[in-house]
């Protein structure tokens, strides 16, 4: 819940794509419900977005347009043009925008004051550009090299929108171990050493979840760690099925382009500066649903059988 109400959009493109790949056959029934239901919104709009009243932005595109290839959702013209506008965020760099140009999104939160800049929401997100690597798109090359580029030297990644490194990491990894390149596989065990670094103490679900998803890239190495982070969900996780809710999603104002250094944070205000989490769990359990299918995948793919 923000200012701008529940997240619907975004949040349905992103739990999609976790269920069409990792849950099943009722798991990918729902995925498709979901994702007819998004192809009948926002017709006359290119992209996807937060919510139905929320420009749309690239980093919810990014993640309806996951669920439609992962489903492989026939070709058609409203793809097409999601896709156009998806293209409209990648900078020359290879990264990608959450806003491309203020002008719709500076309307919505009406902030007309001409001295607060967009530059922080309208600049390239890593997490953003990191969601956007796993998808196949004639853009994918730079934006592969825009995350190989934005690696810090102790092997994480810097998500914009996340109070979580391991958001941005995750997807990072995911996107670099698809490319079969040694180069890449060496970055991802960078990654992977960065988590045997952190201590797995007072770490959410969600960051356990995103940890176990960075260690799934090379789980032949990292076999007793991952079998810890599944104890320890398996004990968090609720009569329900969920686990509690703990992605901690940021809002930075709008001029800000380096949330680290930004410090007056509020908790669940739901504005610029404040920090959410996903009241329902549904954001987290979809994270850790995903992280267990890789990590199944992975370990069967390498013939681990434990």
């Amino acid at each position: 819940m923000t200012l701008a109400g529940p997240a619907d959009q975004w949040v349905t493109g992103y739990v999609g794509y976790s269920l069409s790949m990792h849950g099943g056959a009722s798991g990918k029934q729902a995925a498709q419900k979901a994702l007819q239901k998004l192809m009948r919104q926002r017709i006359w709009r290119k992209g996807w977005g937060y919510n139905n009243l929320v420009p749309a932005d690239a980093d919810s595109t990014v993640w309806v347009l996951l669920l439609a290839e992962s489903l492989q959702y026939p070709d058609s013209w409203r793809l097409r043009r999601a896709l156009s506008f998806f293209y409209q965020h990648v900078s020359n760099e290879g990264g990608v925008r959450t806003f491309h140009a203020s002008g719709s999104i500076r309307t919505f939160t009406k902030l007309w004051n001409r001295q607060i800049t967009f530059k922080g929401w309208c600049s390239p997100h890593v997490c953003v550009t990191a969601a956007a690597g796993l998808l196949r798109s004639e853009e994918q090359n730079a934006i592969l090299e825009f995350i190989r580029n934005t690696q810090t030297p102790d092997g994480y990644w810097n998500s914009y929108w996340w109070t979580s490194r391991e958001y941005a990491t995750a997807l990072a990894v995911a996107a670099l171990s698809k490319t079969g390149l040694a180069e890449d596989m060496a970055r991802c065990q960078l990654a992977a050493h960065w988590i045997l670094q952190s201590s797995l103490e007072h770490k959410t679900p969600f960051a356990l979840g995103l940890m176990m998803e960075i260690l799934a890239a090379v789980p032949e190495m990292y076999k007793d760690i991952t079998c810890d982070l599944i104890n320890r969900l398996y004990h968090n996780q609720q009569e329900d099925g969920s686990w509690q809710p703990s992605a901690g999603l940021r809002i930075p104002p709008p001029d800000i382009t380096e949330p680290d250094l930004y410090t007056p944070w509020m908790e669940n205000t739901g504005g610029g500066g404040s920090i959410q989490h996903d009241a329902a769990g549904l954001f987290t359990t979809a994270t850790i649903v995903r992280a267990l299918g890789s990590t199944r995948q992975k370990k069967q793919a390498y013939g681990i059988q434990s």
